[in-house]
């Protein structure tokens, strides 16, 4: 193991930015923020910078706060999906950025091997190459980057049942390394799908659907006037405490057989050794999914199982030079 590169998955995601490092030789996973920037000037009246001093960045000379602190203002852009990676948009150099705060790598003179990821509809060489600009970009004088990896979000979660904290394969995982094995990831915006044989996705298989939780989301926000964060939180009761809530309740029966009946229609055809689902909002769905895919599991870690994942294959490469 090169102990003088340090692994870091860095999964910007479209809700949650989720970030995994070594730390004193061990894994450790930072607690998730909030995908949101807002412009923020230096000089703040109102002590946001005070309040989230690890999240703030400069991009293009622009200044931007972040996180919780940047949810409720009136510029906070959450841009899930479109635009992300154009050479314009300030989202995943300002994000990058702040996770180097947030990981405590300012002004450690760090040597970085970063593996990210990309809902899976999206990646292609010309996307791999933005992202991995956008990162360099916003990164650049506060460490070394050794490389940069760029995964699908469902080869993510492979890597993370697949592969130890050592970066090894886990032999009681094996049969995802060799067999067939359906997974779905809950974005934000986007229901990532794949079904992957040999670690390899098997072409037309593979699709990112804007069926993340932003759409039951949006569509309590625009039923009830709340904003965006009391209306996840007020879905995320309503799941904890089935038939408290009938609105949200009945909202979410919706979104369920829709996340269901798209993922039946794709994989109809197919019988895999696994079926895995993972993402932040992936319990919504658990239930029905267990029904109707015999063998179905949640990973352990669904939110930070992206992160985690790539942490390990950054590992796997660093350990060997």
């Amino acid at each position: 193991m090169n102990d003088t590169i340090i692994a870091w998955g860095h999964n910007p995601g479209q809700r949650f930015v989720k970030d995994t490092l070594t730390l004193d030789g061990k894994r450790k996973d930072l607690r998730p923020y909030p995908a949101v920037i807002a412009p923020w000037q230096t000089t703040d009246e109102i002590g946001l910078s005070k309040r989230a001093r690890d999240l703030i960045a400069t991009v293009g000379g622009a200044h931007y706060i972040g996180g919780a602190a940047a949810e409720r203002l009136p510029l906070g852009n959450r841009q899930m999906a479109n635009g992300r990676l154009e050479s314009d948009s300030p989202m995943y150099s300002a994000l990058a950025q702040m996770s180097a705060q947030h990981t405590g790598l300012l002004g450690k003179s760090a040597t970085v091997l970063i593996a990210t990821a990309l809902p899976v509809a999206w990646r292609d060489d010309t996307a791999e190459a933005q992202i991995k600009a956008h990162i360099r970009a916003g990164l650049r004088d506060i460490v070394t980057i050794k490389d940069i990896y760029v995964q699908s979000e469902p080869n993510a979660v492979i890597g993370y049942e697949l592969i130890d904290d050592d970066g090894q394969i886990r032999r009681d995982q094996a049969q995802l390394a060799q067999g067939l094995v359906c997974v779905a990831d809950i974005g934000g915006a986007t229901l990532n799908r794949s079904v992957v044989e040999g670690l390899r996705a098997l072409p037309g298989q593979a699709a990112s659907p804007l069926l993340g939780s932003r759409q039951v989301v949006e569509a309590l926000m625009q039923q009830s006037g709340q904003q965006y964060i009391d209306a996840e939180r007020r879905l995320e009761a309503a799941v904890r405490e089935p038939g408290k809530d009938g609105a949200a309740g009945a909202l979410l029966k919706q979104y369920r057989e829709a996340v269901i009946g798209e993922l039946q229609r794709a994989w109809a055809s197919f019988k895999p050794v696994a079926y895995l689902f993972a993402g932040g909002t992936a319990h919504w769905i658990a239930d029905d999914a267990r029904r109707f895919f015999l063998g179905a599991r949640v990973v352990s870690n669904p939110q930070q199982a992206i992160a985690i994942g790539l942490w390990r294959y950054a590992r796997r490469k660093a350990s060997k030079g």
